[in-house]
């Protein structure tokens, strides 16, 4: 969704201050809408990802594909969503297929984008295409399972009751098994 409001920022300069592969870091001087003098920083995807994508995937049985995997920041295991980046120039749904097949080692020939939402609206400028994976099969290229993560099958109702005690902390993936919840019931 385009918005269409000005923006009450008056952006006086804007550099580059980080960057790495994974994000960049600018640093946006600016007149706030009170007309004070400030700086402010925004995080973006690194030089190579644009954005995310986050991927539901759900076989016959209702059970979802969750990945396990140590996060360094969170400090601990999480039971995630597959996701990753999409880089430039690559579409969502291409960047989603990918995913999941370098992650789960899957295929599906039944793709839903169900939302965009964003990692954070204050100081992050990462959007996140979710897609719900159906009809799902073994894929035929190579599974990397990236950094030791480990996938496992949820019955989805398992994962609905994993989101409301607060056992999946990522927003992303905690949004998209409520929703893929509600989808598949209706």
């Amino acid at each position: 969704m385009k918005r269409t409001v000005e923006n009450p920022w008056k952006i006086i300069s804007s550099k580059v201050v980080y960057q790495s592969r994974f994000i960049k870091v600018v640093e946006d001087k600016v007149i706030t809408p009170e007309g004070k003098s400030g700086v402010h920083n925004l995080i973006f995807g690194g030089s190579a990802s644009i954005g995310g994508v986050s991927i539901a995937a759900v076989n016959e049985s209702k059970e979802i594909y969750l990945v396990k995997q140590y996060r360094y920041a969170y400090q601990g295991y999480t039971l995630e969503l597959v996701a990753g980046g999409q880089k430039e120039n690559e579409t969502p749904i291409r960047a989603a297929q990918k995913e999941l097949s370098e992650e789960a080692g899957l295929v599906a020939k039944k793709w839903t984008k169900y939302n965009e939402v964003w990692a954070a609206t204050e100081s992050i400028r990462l959007k996140i295409h979710m897609f719900l994976a159906q009809d799902l099969n073994p894929s035929p290229e190579n599974f990397m399972g990236e950094n030791k993560m480990k996938i496992v099958k949820v019955p989805l109702k398992e994962a609905v009751a994993l989101v409301m005690m607060g056992k999946i902390p990522l927003a992303s993936s905690a949004l998209g098994i409520l929703m893929v919840n509600n989808i598949l019931e209706i």
